[in-house]
């Protein structure tokens, strides 16, 4: 599993929108959409941003998505 697909599957367990993941992280739907579809690369400061939102921290992410 991916960094992207951690992060889509944490947002859904919230219970989260794209719409809603966006707006915290004040970029437009299509741009979160284009993230979680691995379109466009992911910085470290929006990781950072996302672990805050999703109650995670964001070494946990990266480090579950170099696990696979």
């Amino acid at each position: 599993m991916n960094i992207v697909s951690i992060i889509r599957k944490l947002r859904n367990e919230k219970g989260y929108s794209q719409e809603y993941m966006a707006y915290r992280l004040g970029i437009t739907q299509s741009t979160y959409c284009k993230i979680e579809k691995d379109d466009r690369k992911i910085n470290f400061e929006n990781i950072t941003k996302i672990a805050a939102i999703l109650d995670t921290e964001s070494h946990r992410l990266i480090v579950f998505g170099l696990e696979n």
